[in-house]
């Protein structure tokens, strides 16, 4: 005599069907978030995904690239697309379809899917998802600048920067702050790397282990795709001076870079003496 077992997911319970042959007579019902507490502390795969990453569909193998917007993600993202064949969530660059090469994020705080500019960074308990985390830097005070150039902001003054009635630019900090706590494996690239020549873009595709040939790699074409690319969906505000990297700072009076500092400073000093001195 052969015995089996089935096993039924209902909202009030898990009932585990067993029995003879295929009779199925004993039925036991289980408290599933009892069985969630045991799952996650005997689970053999312990520390692949937690319940809620595998419901967002996230492979934490993966790792995810942060960034704040207009920091260089868009031409990693090329670069990315260009030697995988695999996408990068967002506007369409080279690949339409398929397989993610990785996950990204422009804010950890805000959690959307997968696939899109927002993915998830944390769990509904506050914990990283991701086994590896890149984040692309750029200088703050040039961020801040460019950031209010995109939402047309024309009338700056050190005053409504010093009040802090601006614009949320937080997240260039929690973003940061995100990366100063994560305890996996961690790249911190910044702006210049990306934009100087292909130094940090090959870091970036080190660490993330995806493969690239820069063999016959035209980084002057390529480069220029991108730019065109990127103007069609946005708007390049650097790029017949690509390396300048106080292009926004020096289109501004110095009063309002003091009062940038002054602000900043005072809400996130140690992150800025740590990285961005």
């Amino acid at each position: 005599m052969h015995y089996t077992s089935a096993l039924v997911n209902r909202q009030d319970g898990l009932y585990g069907f067993y029995g003879p042959g295929d009779t199925h007579t004993g039925i036991v019902v289980f408290n599933k978030d009892q069985l969630n507490g045991l799952f996650a502390q005997y689970r053999l795969d312990k520390g692949k995904n937690s319940p809620f990453g595998t419901m967002k569909g996230i492979d934490p193998r993966k790792g995810i690239i942060l960034s704040y917007p207009a920091s260089g993600l868009n031409w990693v993202r090329y670069c990315i697309e260009h030697f995988t064949g695999l996408r990068v969530a967002g506007k369409t660059k080279l690949i339409k379809k398929g397989e993610l090469a990785v996950y990204r994020s422009h804010y950890v705080k805000q959690s959307e899917w997968p696939d899109s500019c927002y993915c998830p960074f944390y769990d509904e308990q506050g914990k990283p998802l991701h086994r590896k985390v890149v984040l692309i830097l750029r200088d703050y005070r040039e961020s801040f600048l460019r950031a209010a150039k995109g939402k047309n902001i024309t009338d700056l003054t050190p005053k409504k920067i010093r009040n802090g009635n601006v614009f949320n630019f937080n997240r260039y900090f929690e973003n940061l702050k995100a990366y100063d706590e994560f305890s996996g494996k961690k790249l911190l690239v910044y702006y210049p790397e990306i934009v100087s020549d292909m130094s940090g873009v090959t870091k970036v595709l080190d660490f993330l282990e995806l493969p690239y040939d820069l063999n016959n790699f035209d980084l002057d074409y390529h480069r220029q795709k991108s730019i065109r690319i990127y103007d069609t969906q946005h708007k390049s505000h650097t790029q017949n001076n690509l390396y300048d990297f106080k292009f926004h700072q020096n289109d501004s009076e110095p009063k309002i870079i003091e009062a940038i500092e002054e602000f900043f400073t005072k809400k996130y000093g140690n992150l800025i003496k740590r990285y961005l001195s």
